[in-house]
């Protein structure tokens, strides 16, 4: 018994140092995934504080955009309604050019001076010649006049074009119906578009 007994404690004292090894080594193991643990826990939240940083500056990059953004959109609408307001006060001036012109107790014909044709006629220019303003827009100035004083009336044309006061004013037109009609001309150069 006694050599059993020995036996015994031999083999309880081997199993309690097994089991002391094994509880150390496991703890060791818990303690080092429990360190693992900690750390990866750490270095999420050091990540996730970073992301944080980045999305804050984000959102304050994006609302800084905005409202420049914004600020552009105020002032691209005020450059428009003020575009808006000119042009309508350019479209209100030349109806009223238009008008006018049109409403002259005159007869009116706008002519270019580089190609002396007639840009625009108005109504007593029209009954003047007894034309329609489809027959007379685009004709050369010298049609209006008899052909037997053209050379005349196109150098005196050049004369204005040149702004030299021409000596003779007292000029005929030709009537669509072919009689001639006395006219005093006076001209005035204007710069129409540039």
């Amino acid at each position: 018994i006694t050599e059993h007994r020995e036996t015994i404690d031999a083999l309880i004292q081997k199993s309690s140092t097994i089991i002391y090894t094994v509880a150390i080594v496991l703890l060791l193991a818990v303690i080092l995934t429990l360190y693992r643990l900690n750390k990866n826990m750490i270095a999420r939240e050091e990540a996730e504080l970073e992301i944080a940083g980045h999305r804050d500056r984000l959102e304050e990059q994006v609302n800084l955009r905005t409202a420049e953004l914004k600020a552009s959109n105020i002032l691209l609408k005020e450059d428009i309604e003020k575009r808006q307001k000119a042009e309508k006060a350019l479209r209100e001036s030349e109806e009223k050019y238009r008008e006018l012109i049109e409403t002259a107790s005159d007869a009116i014909f706008v002519i270019d001076a580089e190609s002396g044709k007639i840009q625009e006629v108005n109504k007593k220019g029209r009954e003047l010649l007894g034309r329609s303003s489809e027959e007379i827009i685009g004709l050369h100035h010298s049609l209006m006049y008899p052909s037997d004083e053209t050379e005349k009336y196109v150098e005196q044309f050049k004369k204005i074009a040149s702004q030299i006061t021409p000596s003779d004013t007292d000029f005929h037109v030709l009537h669509k119906d072919g009689y001639r009609i006395p006219v005093e001309i006076s001209t005035s150069i204007i710069e129409i578009e540039g």
